[in-house]
């Protein structure tokens, strides 16, 4: 039990390729979450700059001829299910690009960290997932220290930008409250592609450190001690002991062979202290 655990605690080797694959399949790999934030924070920026003209005209154009044929629209009978089915229809229509986009987004933070994989190990049950032991040790473990950290870190960098950015705006949002409605949508879509723009700036930064940190805690797990690098060799290559036994025995064989057909040569020629040949 002690070497175990000597074993455990004394992992300083690099990890080999196959080692690294039974990771992958194991679905252990590199993932930061703060990768995944950027991409659907920048995807969503980039719909909101691309589609938010195009997608409020077309839901406005639907909503605006909903309240002025109000007196119209029948709804008795199978007429209210096709009347929602025709909004319905009208709506996804209008958001199905900005929510692909984002969906390509969301699966770009993933690809971008590692290749695709499929794998049913991480949903099978494990009795340290409820132990108590187990989560007190995850509570205070290096990565949870790490995701507050980051958390504090975030806020700090939004909160100052939204000071910085908003500050000089005030008298503007001030004025908001008197002024109408049509003047309010641009400015509005103005002020939070500008805050949107900033926050994807600092999310890259933070994105980049985190990954580089889980990068390192990935790694860091997938060394090996000593005995593990060994055991890997005797599944691979064989173990030493053995392969060197059985070459001992081959050549006990072949020098078994070759004494039993000197009798058989013709001449044999001789230097005691170096070797003998023997001619059929």
């Amino acid at each position: 039990m002690a070497e175990e655990f000597n074993d455990n605690e004394n992992k300083t080797e690099e990890p080999t390729q196959k080692r690294l694959e039974e990771a992958l399949k194991r679905g252990d790999v590199v993932k930061s979450q703060e990768v995944n934030t950027w991409f659907v924070v920048a995807g969503g920026a980039l719909v909101l700059m691309a589609f938010s003209g195009t997608t409020g005209k077309d839901l406005s154009a639907t909503m605006r001829g909903l309240i002025a044929n109000a007196h119209d629209i029948s709804v008795d009978g199978p007429a209210l299910p096709r009347l929602f089915q025709k909004i319905g229809g009208e709506m996804l229509a209008a958001v199905a690009i900005p929510f692909l986009v984002l969906m390509l987004a969301a699966l770009g933070g993933n690809i971008i960290q590692h290749r695709l994989i499929w794998t049913y190990e991480t949903l099978a049950p494990k009795l340290s997932r409820i132990s108590p032991a187990a989560g007190l040790k995850r509570i205070f473990s290096k990565q949870s220290l790490a995701n507050l950290g980051k958390g504090l870190i975030k806020l700090i960098l939004i909160g100052g930008v939204l000071t910085v950015l908003m500050w000089p705006e005030r008298e503007r949002l001030e004025a908001l409250t008197r002024s109408d409605l049509s003047g309010l949508l641009p400015l509005s879509l103005s002020l939070t592609l500008k805050l949107l723009g900033s926050v994807v700036a600092m999310l890259a930064i933070v994105a980049a450190a985190d990954y580089l940190f889980q990068y390192r805690q990935w790694h860091e797990r997938q060394k090996m001690s000593v005995r593990e690098l060994k055991e890997e060799f005797k599944q691979t290559e064989g173990d030493p002991a053995i392969k060197g036994k059985m070459k001992q025995v081959r050549q006990l064989r072949m020098r078994r062979r070759m004494i039993a057909a000197v009798p058989k040569a013709a001449v044999v020629i001789t230097n005691p202290t170096h070797f003998a040949v023997a001619l059929e």
